[in-house]
C-alpha cells in the first residue's frame, strides 16, 4: 500500500527570549518560554498593567512528507479577551525545498499587551488551521518607599 502522508506537519509552536539561525541553517532557541512576567518597580507603579510592547520570539517548525513547493503562512494572536489580529500585515511565503524536508521559521512577535492571562497563537498554512500555542502574560506592580 502506498504511503499517503503528504504533509505539511506542524512539529513545533514555541516562544523563546532568543532564536539563533546559524550559517548552517540550524536553528537555536534560547530560553523557551510558556509565560512572561511582567514586572514594575517604583515609587508609583500603577497597580493593573499597562499598555507595554514586548517582543518574544516564536518558532514555527514545520516537516514536509510528499510535499515541495510554496505555502502561505499566517499567525494570529487571540487575547484573553478573545479580540483576534493578524500577526502579519503581509503574509510570509514558507518554501519547502524537497519532500522530506523541514522548515524553520523564526518570528518576531510585537505583541502589544493591554490584559494578563493566556494569549493563544494560532498558525495557518495556505488558510489550514495547523495548531496552536498558547503565551500567558503576568504582572507584578512593586512599590519602593520614596525617598
Amino acid at each position: 500500500m502506498p504511503d499517503e502522508r503528504k504533509g505539511p506537519y506542524l512539529i513545533m509552536v514555541s516562544f523563546c527570549e532568543n532564536a539563533l539561525q546559524e550559517k548552517d541553517d540550524v536553528f537555536s532557541a534560547i530560553r523557551l518560554v510558556d509565560t512572561i512576567n511582567v514586572s514594575l518597580e517604583g515609587e508609583e507603579v500603577p497597580q493593573t498593567m499597562p499598555k507595554m510592547l514586548i517582543q518574544p520570539w516564536m518558532i514555527v517548525r514545520f516537516a514536509s512528507q510528499n510535499i515541495s513547493g510554496k505555502r502561505s503562512l499566517q499567525v494570529t494572536g487571540v487575547a484573553p479577551s478573545g479580540k483576534e489580529q493578524d500577526l502579519f500585515t503581509e503574509r510570509p511565503v514558507v518554501f519547502f525545498e524537497k519532500e522530506g524536508t523541514g522548515v524553520n521559521i523564526r518570528i518576531r512577535v510585537g505583541l502589544g499587551l493591554e490584559e494578563i492571562g493566556v494569549y493563544w497563537f494560532r498558525v495557518y498554512l495556505d488558510g489550514k488551521l495547523m495548531g496552536e500555542a498558547p503565551l500567558r502574560i503576568t504582572y507584578q506592580a512593586t512599590q519602593t518607599a520614596k525617598t
